[in-house]
């Protein structure tokens, strides 16, 4: 892959983080984190609405020539996700100690730059 692509690639994926946090801002969730990194996996958004707190994977396409976003979230992504909130949780036991956990999907699709996004749940905890 060219580096002006990757590039254009990393900006689109951070353009769809940010719609996905501000959407689920609305929705009433708080913003804990965004791009957390652990050696166990990543996890794109992670959010607090009451006594639940969400790990969230975002997947943002231009086109859906490819089919939808969501469909790239793939088992081993799963795991990797859900890995990484084990350890997010490990770090912050005393947040986690009442919470329910969710974990969601946002696909997010521009169709002529007007984008159309989904949230679905992944599996429940």
């Amino acid at each position: 892959m060219n580096a002006s692509k990757y590039r254009n690639n990393e900006k689109l994926g951070l353009a769809g983080e940010t719609l996905a946090a501000n959407h689920l801002i609305s929705l009433g969730y708080q913003i804990l984190g965004r791009r957390y990194r652990s050696k166990l996996g990543e996890i794109d958004l992670i959010a607090l609405r009451e006594n639940c707190i969400a790990f969230v994977e975002v997947k943002t396409r231009r086109r859906d020539d490819f089919g939808d976003p969501l469909e790239a979230i793939t088992s081993a992504k799963l795991k990797c996700i859900y890995r990484a909130s084990q350890a997010f949780l490990a770090d912050w036991p005393a947040l986690a100690a009442n919470l329910e956990v969710d974990f969601l999907g946002v696909g997010i699709i521009y169709d002529e730059d007007t984008p159309k996004l989904e949230v679905i749940t992944l599996f429940p905890d």
